[in-house]
């Protein structure tokens, strides 16, 4: 297994294990320190985000960088997933009750 895949999958579980936490209101991940995503980054994102709306959770991504945002710009992800510039901002809407 490449570095590349071993360290997604650490990713992708180390999100899953936030999930089953029965006291979960929902899950942030914060972008402040990431200059790149990959195409296996952005499939770890699609899995999680997938994972999170089949339990009627809510993700949101907090305070990319430039380089980060572009990347979600440019592959349409900023119209999937909720994008906001804080933590603060992200996990506040996480804790609202999903409109429905």
């Amino acid at each position: 297994m490449g570095r590349r895949a071993a360290a997604s999958g650490l990713l992708r579980d180390g999100l899953l294990r936030g999930l089953t936490d029965e006291n979960h209101c929902g899950l942030v991940v914060n972008l402040a320190r990431v200059n790149f995503i990959d195409s296996t980054g952005i499939g770890v994102l699609v899995g999680i985000w997938h994972r999170v709306r089949a339990m009627n959770s809510s993700l949101a991504l907090a305070a990319p960088t430039p380089r980060a945002r572009g990347i979600l710009d440019t592959t349409g992800l900023t119209k999937a997933f909720s994008v906001y510039d804080t933590e603060a901002e992200a996990v506040q809407a996480c804790r609202q009750p999903a409109a429905g």
